[in-house]
């Protein structure tokens, strides 16, 4: 697929134009400042069905009624325009002969072409420009991930600016989503690969994205199952011990669940599982008991220490006391010394 910009036309109401006319290849637009010339871009892109408009208000827009794209595509030419920002909704789009000549383009032209949704024409543009995928999944998450035209006008043309700058390469590129959506589908536009790829390779990321949804939950899934087990299985063994029958802690937390909520029903009228609960009463006391003692042990570590520290606070005070008295003695000794 080839394609370049034939011209760039700009009606008022009462039919005057202005035409910018371009050739396949490199193109030079030069002038004075605030002419014009930046405008250029900014009317392509209104033209590519952008949805909103950044051409700036001026001359060019005091003057404009309907602003024309005249593009070619292999063997065809395609007329697309849109009406000034008042009625931007509104576009035309038709197809002619290879030899068109946008010179001869009039506004009466349009006059009997049908109007059309942006959103129509931007389809349209798309098949011609061969971006549109006819495989596309119709699953909610796969709505407009196709490769799009809004991304491929970053790729049409750069800006003045950005030509000037060593830090960039594609038009609008500060938009952090923009700028991924036109690296991933750089390949669709260069040629490289096919609209089927680009398809595959969303699918792709989309179970990606799904796959690590399942590796997410599936964390929550144990971290929850840790818990329930940890707290269900010892009052299902109290449970049981109360109707003399062993149960298994170690079974899985499905079964454990699907045990809690049938549990089997006990007599309350009868005197029941005395053995049991005499057996798990002496374990949990058993298990006080433990306890019991670790925390003597501690207490006795604690009182250790703290006599440790006292201990060892006197002896410091004490020979602090002793050093001071040496010193005092030492000192009378040495004036007695002196006046003998």
């Amino acid at each position: 697929m080839k394609s370049y910009i034939k011209a760039i036309i700009i009606f008022n109401k009462n039919g005057e134009k202005r035409v910018v006319p371009l050739e396949q290849g490199v193109n030079i637009i030069t002038g004075e400042s605030k002419t014009g010339k930046s405008a250029l871009v900014e009317i392509i892109d209104y033209c590519l069905c952008s949805t909103r408009c950044t051409i700036p208000k001026g001359k060019i827009t005091d003057f404009s009624y309907l602003y024309t794209l005249v593009m070619a595509i292999d063997d065809n030419t395609y007329v697309i325009a849109r009406y000034n920002w008042d009625d931007g909704s509104k576009m035309h789009f038709s197809k002619e002969a290879k030899g068109f000549e946008p010179e001869n383009l009039e506004l009466s032209y349009f006059v009997e072409k049908p109007a059309l949704p942006y959103k129509d024409v931007k389809n349209e543009i798309e098949c011609a420009l061969g971006l549109f995928v006819t495989n596309m999944a119709t699953d909610a998450d796969q709505q407009g991930k196709k490769a799009s035209l809004r991304n491929m006008v970053s790729y049409l043309f750069q800006h003045q600016n950005l030509m000037a700058s060593k830090f960039a390469l594609f038009y609008r590129f500060s938009d952090f989503y923009k700028r991924k959506d036109v690296i991933d589908q750089f390949p669709v536009f260069a040629g490289m690969i096919s609209q089927e790829y680009y398809s595959d390779l969303i699918q792709l990321n989309t179970l990606k994205a799904q796959l690590k949804q399942k590796y997410k939950k599936q964390k929550a899934n144990e971290k929850s199952t840790a818990y329930i087990k940890e707290n269900l299985s010892p009052l299902l063994t109290d449970y049981f011990a109360l109707l003399e029958q062993d149960f298994d802690g170690k079974i899985s937390v499905q079964k454990m669940l699907k045990i809690a909520s049938d549990l089997p029903e006990f007599d309350d009228t009868q005197l029941f599982g005395e053995n049991k609960i005499a057996e798990r009463y002496s374990e949990l006391n058993a298990v006080l008991e433990n306890l019991r003692n670790e925390e003597r042990e501690i207490l006795l570590k604690i009182k250790n220490i703290d006599n440790a520290f006292d201990t060892g606070s006197s002896f410091t005070q004490m020979l602090g006391q002793f050093t001071r008295n040496y010193t005092q003695t030492t000192k009378r000794g040495l004036l007695t010394t002196n006046k003998g």
